[in-house]
């Protein structure tokens, strides 16, 4: 039996403060076509998680695939905006999911980076949706920007 490599309890409580913070900040305050399932969030959500954790010391990787984005943090699978999936028994996953690093349905992995610039060359040269990549979402969003700057600022003295 595999075991979890622990994320500290400390963290976790932040990044589940953090989906709340988008929720309340972006997603039912701002003008856009976002649902609380976080459908169509996942790159912009994914980014902001992955620079959250840069600027606390870690060391995520950003994974992207056909039509998901999640983090990869150590061996876990690190997503939240798993809520847009139904559970195959039904229901739908919790709103931060952590599981054991795995390489299928929407957590296969296509692409892995470790930096913000090869994100952002990913993202300027995909064919992922306009609304839903993190660059475009920065500039539509005074909430999202001014977390992602504070973030990358303050990995600039870790």
């Amino acid at each position: 039996m595999r075991k979890f490599k622990r994320i500290e309890e400390g963290l976790f409580k932040n990044i589940v403060k953090l989906r709340e913070e988008v929720v309340n900040n972006v997603i039912l305050k701002e003008d856009n076509y976002f649902n609380l399932k976080m459908s169509g969030f996942c790159a912009n959500m994914s980014f902001l998680v992955f620079n959250y954790l840069k600027s606390y010391g870690e060391n995520p990787l950003f994974v992207v695939n056909d039509n998901h984005c999640f983090i990869l943090l150590e061996e876990n699978i690190l997503d939240l905006t798993a809520t847009q999936f139904i559970v195959k028994r039904g229901g739908y996953y919790d709103k931060v999911y952590v599981d054991f690093r795995t390489d299928n349905g929407a957590w296969a992995e296509k692409c892995i980076f470790n930096s913000n610039d090869q994100i952002e060359k990913y993202f300027a040269t995909s064919d992922w949706p306009y609304e839903q990549n993190p660059f475009f979402f920065i500039e539509e969003s005074k909430w999202y920007k001014c977390k992602i700057e504070d973030m990358i600022e303050f990995q600039k003295v870790i």
